[in-house]
């Protein structure tokens, strides 16, 4: 089974049809650095976090649920660890 990383926020994009280059553009890094980060490859620094945040119009207060660490939810892992 292939985990999904950052599934809310990959489907919070999806939604709002806005594509990984443009947030590429908004936070002034590469895709090669966006694509690092959403493979859960390397973690997000905490700007980054909040500059994506204020984009897409998160609330601070759901950061956990949209940047869980390892990039899976706890749902999500749970399901991962009874089916493996």
């Amino acid at each position: 089974m292939m985990i999904r990383t950052f599934w809310k926020l990959k489907t919070l994009l999806f939604e709002k049809e806005i594509t990984q280059h443009e947030i590429c553009k908004k936070i002034k890094k590469s895709k090669t650095y966006l694509t690092d980060r959403m493979m859960a490859r390397r973690p997000f620094e905490l700007d980054v976090v909040y500059q994506i945040c204020d984009f897409l119009d998160i609330p601070y207060n759901e950061i956990p649920s949209y940047f869980p660490p390892g990039g899976i939810s706890g749902t999500l892992k749970g399901r991962h660890e009874k089916e493996a």
